[in-house]
């Protein structure tokens, strides 16, 4: 893995341990080069699913505990540097939605008590999250900084669920960068015991089945907006793993608005920049060739190689996110490649030595296959048609152009199935190829203190292709190609 760029807090990629310092005219250069780019996803809108965002709410109160009315509250994300205000009702109590998840710092004065300032307050797509504060009596320029820990129990809703962070999702094992395959990780999910072929699937979305429901009763939500195949069931737009900011998975006792959910419920936010320049850079390689999958093979020897197909997938990447307008305007991209060479295998029949000239006796089977003289009987409707002797053609009747064919059909290398040597008498192997494209775009801004805007863009490409040994001529290789693309913005 390469890693590059810097790193330093939540909501960006975590494993980037490096740290590069930007001279000014690469900041500006990446400043350009993100316009250029979050031009193309960025569109403001007004009506935006509530489960996008978190929200903090609280309530002031002075040393006696009796509620601080008109105690103006300051919420400030602490990587892109937007503020919002709220004030305290005659109850004490505010509250503040619409926000993007990440690290808030929040902010409470008045006039006749110290300021209080409680940071690193941990938001949540569809999560709520409770901040209170005990003014102290003071003058208002003194600053009380309140470390508050987060709350063993959460009250305020009723549903089981976990949350994944960046960080975690970043280090936890993941095999091929399944993103989705996390949801495994919830308590009372399996997965279940098929998949649907790569033809209608290729992005590898898993059939998970939570407390023993069907897999299509799992509803799965990216940035508000409904992904779920209506007719497979599955997840539509599967994100890359270095674009998600976090993911919530309930799996019982959600709220309300989620009502097309029947099993579980997968909740994904992905990331849109901040105030720092972070990227990170990847690439994974497996190469289980011939010669290289056991210390006993030597991989220099084209012996070795005999029937054994190669197997390379190689995942490679990057993304990038940053400012366009310091607190006010951020986009983040990224894209995950992945090339795959599998081994693949086929099993099928191929004409046996006696078929070619014309002896079709092994292919009777208790008066099946039975091989009838097609000059006998009515030219019009075949009754009465006579069969051969034995099932056999004799050789004056036999097509040579048919018979020139017979030649392209590789001979049988396999016994057959038991007392039918006709059948599945034919193996070989070739190499199938899966190739990937994921991309993603997102734009954040918030030019004035009101709700934040946001527009994300993610498209995924694939091309699969695998030998086949065709219907007429199993020596002729045919390619199966199939391409698919989806958009969701």
């Amino acid at each position: 893995m390469i890693n590059c760029f810097t790193t330093s807090r939540p909501g960006e990629s975590t494993r980037l341990k490096g740290e590069t310092m930007f001279q000014s005219r690469c900041g500006f250069a990446l400043r350009l080069l993100l316009i250029a780019f979050a031009g193309t996803t960025f569109v403001a809108s007004n009506v935006f699913a509530q489960q996008v965002f978190g929200s903090i709410f609280g309530t002031v109160a002075d040393p006696t505990g009796a509620a601080v009315a008109g105690t103006k509250v300051t919420i400030t994300d602490q990587n892109k540097g937007t503020k919002f205000e709220v004030t305290t009702n005659e109850s004490g109590n505010y509250t503040k939605g619409n926000l993007i998840p990440g690290l808030y710092q929040v902010e409470v004065e008045h006039t006749g008590f110290r300021k209080a300032v409680t940071p690193d307050v941990n938001v949540g797509a569809d999560r709520a999250v409770r901040v209170d504060f005990a003014l102290q009596v003071g003058n208002v320029t003194e600053s009380v900084e309140v470390t508050a820990a987060a709350p063993l129990l959460q009250s305020e809703r009723a549903e089981v669920s976990t949350t994944y962070t960046t960080q975690q999702l970043m280090n936890l094992p993941s095999f091929n960068r399944n993103f989705q395959a996390f949801e495994i990780l919830t308590p009372g999910a399996q997965r279940a015991g098929f998949n649907h072929a790569s033809s209608e699937n290729p992005q590898g979305s898993i059939q998970i089945e939570v407390n023993g429901q069907h897999f299509s009763g799992t509803s799965f939500i990216l940035d508000g907006t409904d992904n779920q195949d209506p007719i497979l069931g599955i997840i539509v737009i599967n994100p890359t793993i270095d674009s998600v900011v976090e993911t919530k998975m309930a799996s019982q006792n959600y709220d309300a608005e989620f009502g097309l959910a029947a099993a579980g419920l997968m909740l994904v936010s992905t990331k849109s920049g901040t105030n720092n320049f972070h990227g990170s850079l990847f690439e994974f390689l497996r190469n289980n060739s011939p010669g290289f999958s056991s210390y006993a093979r030597d991989p220099f020897k084209a012996s070795e190689a005999i029937m054994v197909p190669p197997v390379k997938w190689n995942q490679f990447g990057g993304s990038i996110g940053g400012p366009i307008i310091r607190n006010k305007l951020f986009a983040f991209g990224d894209a995950q490649i992945s090339l795959r060479r599998t081994g693949s295998s086929v099993n099928t029949s191929v004409p046996t030595a006696k078929a070619r000239t014309g002896d079709l006796s092994e292919y009777l089977n208790n008066g099946n296959n039975q091989i009838y003289n097609p000059t006998t009987g009515d030219p019009v409707t075949g009754l009465g048609r006579q069969p051969f002797s034995g099932n056999v053609i004799p050789p004056s009747m036999l097509d040579q152009r048919a018979l020139k064919i017979l030649t392209f059909f590789p001979s049988p290398n396999a016994p057959g199935d038991p007392g039918f040597p006709y059948r599945n008498n034919y193996s070989a192997t070739g190499s199938e190829n899966f190739d990937s494209n994921q991309w993603t775009r997102a734009g954040t801004g918030s030019l004035t203190r009101s709700r934040p805007r946001s527009a994300v863009t993610a498209m995924p490409d694939t091309t699969s292709s695998r030998p086949e040994l065709s219907a007429c001529f199993p020596v002729d290789l045919r390619w199966t190609t199939s391409i698919s693309q989806a958009r969701r913005t």
